[in-house]
């Protein structure tokens, strides 16, 4: 080939490699140039929107707004930004309208508008609540094996009547409507019927006529009837310890109360450190269903000592000891032994398990010796009680001989003795056992004495006393004697 040719060929070569880059060139500067414009706008949509909420509203639903919109929410938040602040007022609308319905309002009127001629911004949201609807009809339909129960149903529509927080007339609350719900649905399973169900509940709303009609369709399921008891879990102690405490009985018809009490008195027990009752609800015939009580049993042995200082009687210290099976019965010995530079104390005593009647008894004895202010005392006591606690009224009998000693710098020495018989009746009205918030407290007692017992010099006393509870705050509760 002639030298011009290859020439010629090279340097076409050279101008299109030329060309080629010149493109490629053309195609990245445009795109550098275009994400340095953008970047300032993308800068721009992240930027932190500060805004106010102001709520203007129509029976007193600022609260309710204030605390469960989203928009009042974040506008304590510093990184919102301009698009996140319009997502939400764009569903404001909607998120007032699911929260007026609970209470009964269901054609709210909502408007909202954004002012940014002021910093921080406001955002000021209206509603006008509207006219609340009102409960029209309630109709609860059974079904299963209370249809052949008419006494039961009866009873559950007078119960309902008494106790249903949407009665007719009422304005219509989502909380009250739970509420019912489970009230109709408790009363089935308290009682003969635990596997109850509600198949389907409904509220139906006419926001034209501003009514809500309520229905409920509830299978009660199988009547079911208590079977064996089945205790597990027991290794030192035996079956008549939990069986003494069972006041129901094979064959009688299931009551969740029954259950709960059980535990209750077993959990009350310092044998277990863990109680569980529960029954097994059998699917077919015949419906009868065996109670089982699964236990943890406590350390035998329990050993507690104690260190202080009182101003009156000085340093002290003290040691408990406590068996929960003296003599392989289930008996709890439990003594005491306090020691003070001023003061000492013994005591001991037997604790007998609860009998088939629901009562328990215990003997006890105590010696105590004071040395105050030039005075020896010496005080010997030895008892016996008997007690019961029932739903909420607990009674006490306690019988108990005294011997005292006191003796004088001069050696001038006193020794009466007494023989005291107390009675004590407790009635707890109250919302719950333990830290009750409301209620009353009713205690009486009285007990009669004779002292010296050989003089045979007899003495009584009586008395009183009645606590309410009043309810201040969550955690608060001011007693009243």
């Amino acid at each position: 080939m002639p030298c011009g040719k290859v020439a010629a060929l090279i340097l076409l070569n050279i101008l299109l490699m030329f060309a080629r880059s010149l493109c490629a060139l053309a195609l990245v500067v445009p795109a550098v140039v275009y994400a340095d414009v953008e970047a300032p706008a993308e800068a721009e949509q992240n930027v932190s929107f500060p805004y106010v909420l102001k709520i203007t509203t129509t029976n007193n639903f600022h609260d309710l707004l204030e605390k469960n919109l989203d928009l009042a929410r974040w506008q304590r938040e510093r990184r919102v930004t301009r698009e996140q602040l319009e997502r939400l007022l764009d569903s404001v609308a909607e998120s007032v309208s699911g929260l007026l319905a609970t209470e009964g309002y269901f054609s709210p009127v909502v408007s909202a508008k954004l002012d940014e001629t002021v910093q921080p911004a406001v955002v000021s949201l209206d509603v006008k609540a509207g006219e609340p609807s009102r409960v029209r009809d309630i109709d609860v339909n059974y079904m299963g094996a209370i249809d052949e129960d008419e006494v039961r149903v009866q009873r559950l529509f007078e119960r309902r009547e008494q106790t249903w927080s949407l009665p007719v007339g009422s304005i219509f609350k989502q909380s009250a409507w739970n509420d019912s719900k489970r009230r109709a649905l408790s009363a089935l399973l308290n009682r003969r019927y635990p596997a109850a169900k509600m198949v389907r509940s409904e509220a139906s709303v006419d926001p034209q006529a501003l009514t809500v009609d309520l229905s409920i369709d509830l299978d009660s399921g199988p009547a079911y009837t208590y079977g064996p008891l089945e205790v597990s879990g027991l290794s030192r102690f035996t079956e008549k310890l939990i069986r003494n405490n069972v006041e129901f009985h094979e064959g009688e018809e299931y009551r969740r109360k029954d259950l709960v009490d059980l535990q209750t008195d077993l959990q009350n027990l310092p044998h277990f450190s863990l109680v569980l009752v529960d029954v097994d609800l059998p699917t077919d015939p015949p419906f009868i269903a065996p109670v089982k009580v699964t236990v943890q049993e406590s350390p035998l042995s329990k050993i507690s000592t104690g260190l202080g200082y009182s101003t009156n009687t000085g340093v002290r210290g003290s040691f408990n000891y406590r068996y929960l099976n003296l003599m392989d019965r289930a008996w709890v010995f439990d003594s005491s032994l306090r020691l003070e530079q001023k003061e000492q104390a013994l005591s001991a005593g037997v604790t007998f398990p609860r009998f088939t009647s629901g009562y328990e008894h215990r003997v006890y004895a105590s010696y105590t010796r004071e040395d105050i202010q030039s005075l020896a005392i010496d005080k010997w006591k030895t008892g016996v009680s008997r007690s019961i606690t029932s739903e909420n009224i607990d009674r006490l009998i306690r019988l108990e001989y005294q011997i005292e000693r006191s003796e004088l710098n001069d050696g001038t020495v006193f020794d009466p003795q007494s023989l005291t018989a107390k009675y004590q009746w407790v009635r707890r009205n109250v919302d719950r056992l333990r830290n009750p918030r409301s209620g009353n407290v009713i205690t009486l007692e009285g007990a009669g004495q004779l002292k010296g017992f050989y003089l045979m010099k007899p003495s009584h006393s009586f008395t009183g006393a009645v606590c309410n509870i009043f309810r201040l705050a969550k955690k608060a509760c001011l007693l009243a004697a």
